[in-house]
């Protein structure tokens, strides 16, 4: 990843828009669906909004994804939206030019899709320039163990934990986005002062 394309990142992140979204589904499969969706909106720099919904399904929750998040059917059936209306309500935190950052971003991104084709809902997040925060910690921490999100935030010392909840994980991936863009910044200014 080049200086100049987290440079863009940086210019959202002081001074646009930044969506940070996180998904929990069924699986990992194009047959598989969101039963969770959040996400945090950013105004240059500052929270201004944010969303943490869950979404009905339309087949029994399988084991082992429950086992990861915790998301049973019966707390489906009391607390979960119509994907449709969730859907919607995700993507009117993307009006405007904003800049959409997510850990992983292809998986949540093609899990989006998938629910916006079973849907019938125009998927807006395609239209979106992406940040993932993965290849984005490699370039600027490399050596790292490994890039999970529990290590970045421990690397970095920044507030969020990673508990497979899409609304911790989204304040997880925020605090690292930011994280990470301070520390490029920092090592820039370096590097411009030994030259």
């Amino acid at each position: 990843m080049c200086d100049e394309t987290i440079a863009q990142y940086g210019d959202y992140a002081q001074h646009g828009g930044v969506v940070v979204f996180d998904t929990e589904t069924t699986g990992v499969s194009n047959e598989d669906e969101v039963c969770q969706i959040a996400a945090a909106r950013y105004e240059n720099g500052t929270l201004t909004q944010s969303l943490n919904e869950y979404l009905k399904i339309s087949f029994p929750m399988p084991p082992q994804a429950e086992e990861i998040h915790g998301i049973s059917d019966a707390f489906l059936a009391a607390n979960g939206l119509n994907p449709r209306v969730g859907l919607r309500k995700f993507f009117n935190l993307l009006r405007g030019d904003v800049l959409v950052v997510a850990h992983n971003a292809r998986f949540d991104k093609r899990m989006i899709g998938v629910m916006c084709e079973k849907c019938g809902v125009k998927n807006r997040l395609e239209e979106k320039f992406t940040c993932d925060t993965w290849p984005l910690a490699k370039a600027v921490l490399p050596g790292l163990e490994n890039y999970r999100l529990c290590t970045l935030v421990d690397s970095l010392g920044v507030e969020g934990e990673n508990t497979h909840n899409a609304f911790d994980d989204v304040n997880a991936c925020a605090g690292v986005f930011f994280g990470l863009l301070s520390r490029h910044k920092s090592e820039q200014a370096i590097k411009g002062r030994k030259e």
